[in-house]
């Protein structure tokens, strides 16, 4: 299995947060960077159909195992709505998009090149 990390980008504020996390505090950010080319992450998401991707890809009880892979992708809209994509279970084929792991590569090193370069 591949391990992805977590992905924060704020387009709007032009902004990338470092080791990003959601939990009962809320969110939370190790570092927020600065960047000029935050439209680069749209091209990204216009690029693999992000939108286009089901709601949910989970096709199997939670309950019925104790190990497995879950990932999920959220979108947050000027206008405050928030559009979620997301699958969890054992078989990481079954439970998501076909073009994930080039989607998540993309995405990935878009925002690796930006915190290695530390923009100003």
């Amino acid at each position: 299995m591949v391990n992805y990390k977590s992905i924060a980008i704020d387009v709007k504020n032009n902004e990338i947060y470092v080791n990003p996390s959601i939990n009962i505090r809320g969110f939370r950010a190790d570092d927020v960077l600065q960047i000029n080319d935050t439209e680069k992450a749209i091209d990204i998401l216009e690029k693999y159909e992000v939108q286009s991707w089901k709601k949910d890809y989970t096709f199997e009880d939670p309950e019925t195992y104790q190990d497995g892979y879950s990932w999920s992708l959220w979108l947050q809209f000027e206008d405050g709505t928030v559009e979620k994509h997301s699958g969890e279970g054992t078989d990481v084929e079954k439970l998501t998009p076909k073009n994930f792991r080039e989607f998540a590569k993309e995405l990935g090193s878009f925002v690796e090149e930006k915190i290695n370069n530390k923009e100003d």
